[in-house]
């Protein structure tokens, strides 16, 4: 089980230098399900960044727009529409919505606001590692979906995993 956590502020102040029209895009999916990445949540963090970027006395505008699930290039097409004014977009969804949402729209930058973490980490290692496992078994799946699911860590992915195959540990050796 995977749970998502919206990053800190200040990191997401970090990634936003130098752009002053921003669409946050929420997802209707699983990171609303998991109470991060949904109508609420993107209103939330709308609030707070333009609370600091007014503290800071910063010029900025931050929108809102949710889709159904940006996992899923359909419903990316409510898009279409809204986006061409902005500079930058961030993301509130999965890194597969992440990763859809910068294939569809190329010519913006877009990045991703939430983390995601194990809930239940059963190697003594980071998630980073779990997401390394992930894609080692996902075998013949195409590369962008791979990238997709370690958006969160540029550590986790390299091209080197997919040459990766699953080997049966189930058989015994046979004895002589």
């Amino acid at each position: 089980m995977i749970k998502s956590e919206v990053k800190p502020l200040e990191e997401i102040k970090e990634m936003l230098t130098g752009y002053k029209k921003i669409l946050n895009t929420g997802c209707g999916g699983c990171s609303s399900v998991c109470l991060a990445g949904g109508l609420k949540e993107v209103n939330n963090l709308n609030t707070k960044l333009l609370l600091s970027y007014q503290a800071d006395k910063t010029p900025c505008e931050i929108d809102g727009f949710t889709v159904e699930r940006q996992c899923e290039m359909e419903f990316l097409s409510e898009l279409d529409a809204i986006i061409k004014p902005y500079d930058a977009v961030l993301s509130m969804a999965c890194g597969v919505g992440v990763q859809f949402l910068a294939e569809r729209f190329p010519e913006k930058p877009v990045f991703p606001v939430l983390t995601f973490k194990p809930v239940v980490n059963v190697y003594p290692c980071t998630g980073d590692v779990i997401v390394n496992f992930t894609v080692s078994i996902l075998g013949a799946a195409t590369e962008s979906v791979k990238q997709a699911f370690c958006a969160h860590s540029p550590r986790a992915y390299t091209p080197s995993y997919s040459k990766h195959t699953r080997t049966d540990t189930s058989r015994s050796k046979k004895s002589n």
